[in-house]
């Protein structure tokens, strides 16, 4: 779940209140000149084009020579995503308004995974993933998210569903923040969810704990902004026990 790659990791399985400290009013982030229109890895980059509404038309993952990898199409329902097409699909479920289920389809439409999403108020707090099968669901998954009171996630906790009970599995924990706006999340995360359920500004550290909250690594982020406060390059420093230390920088572009 670290932050580093774009949605070409659906091929593996699965606020918008948003400031920059510089400046006294909101930063908008969904004007043309605002968008985030690509996110480049080392190998890969993520492009991104969108309706004339501001909602996003489609995520093109490419190779670093420029030839496309996935494309990702995003279709509307009513003013609402219904379904993300990348040779399988995401088909999304309302809830008073609220995305409550994603369903993950293969090439011919065979539906092979659903996530069951529960909010507190307008925050996402718990996951659900289970397989899908012809006789019904078998869970396997449950995330459960703490915030804090900026609107930040503060705590995940992953829990397996292992001889007919969940057992905690891992716990990662975010206990610093910038104070910028989070841009690009929604872009790095399967299946896709809106921008506004991911946290207001950046994670400056995340520390990975095992089962029974024992420290295993962390992982510390540098940024640097542009002069609406917005990132530009995010550096990942990962360090886990007994492993070696891995760096990497993205770069955004708007």
């Amino acid at each position: 779940m670290n932050l580093k790659h774009p949605l070409k990791l659906v091929t593996v399985l699965l606020l918008s209140a948003l400031t920059a400290c510089e400046k006294k009013a909101d930063t908008p982030v969904n004007t043309p000149v605002s968008r985030l229109s690509k996110i480049e890895y080392d190998n890969n980059y993520a492009e991104v084009n969108y309706n004339a509404d501001g909602s996003i038309a489609s995520i093109t993952d490419k190779l670093s020579n420029g030839m496309p990898n996935i494309a990702y199409t995003f279709q509307y329902s009513n003013g609402n995503l219904s379904e993300i097409g990348f040779g399988g699909k995401w088909k999304y479920t309302y809830t008073d308004g609220k995305i409550t289920k994603v369903e993950t389809a293969n090439e011919t439409g065979v539906v092979k995974y659903q996530a069951d999403l529960a909010y507190t108020g307008n925050k996402l707090t718990e996951k659900l993933e289970s397989f899908v099968s012809l006789v019904g669901l078998k869970p396997y998954m449950r995330t459960v998210f703490t915030y804090s009171a900026q609107g930040n996630l503060a705590k995940k906790e992953l829990f397996q569903y292992i001889n007919q009970e969940w057992k905690k599995s891992e716990e990662l924990q975010y206990p610093e923040y910038d104070n910028h706006p989070n841009t690009s999340e929604h872009l790095e995360r399967t299946p896709y969810l809106p921008l506004g359920l991911y946290s207001v500004n950046n994670p400056l550290k995340q520390v990975y704990l095992d089962e029974n909250g024992a420290v295993l690594g962390n992982t510390v982020f540098n940024y640097t902004y542009d002069n609406l406060g917005r990132p530009l390059t995010r550096t990942s420093v990962e360090k886990f026990i007994g492993f070696p230390e891995t760096v990497e920088t993205i770069k955004l572009y708007y």
